[in-house]
């Protein structure tokens, strides 16, 4: 699996109208995008420097944490926007 290969092209695939991620890295040298919601949605995709997967953490109101398989991506994150969305409307 070429993970950059396949992470842009599940990036590519996210809507226009989903929030931009900030993009950094950690003390470690890993890649982290963060989609932030609102204070009670976000979603962490890490790519570590060591060669091991990368993941994602949803974090829901700040306290619970979830880990997901990256192929996951695209559905967490609409299924997150919809929420978003549902709430301010």
């Amino acid at each position: 699996m070429n993970t950059i290969k396949d992470l842009v092209a599940l990036l590519q695939t996210i809507p226009d109208t989903m929030p931009t991620p900030d993009v950094y890295t950690d003390e470690d040298g890993d890649l982290k995008l963060e989609w932030y919601f609102n204070q009670n949605n976000i979603i962490l995709l890490t790519i570590p420097t060591d060669g091991t997967a990368p993941y994602i953490t949803k974090f829901i109101k700040r306290v619970s944490s979830t880990e997901y398989n990256l192929r996951l991506l695209h559905k967490i994150i609409i299924e997150a926007d919809l929420e978003f969305s549902a709430e301010n409307h």
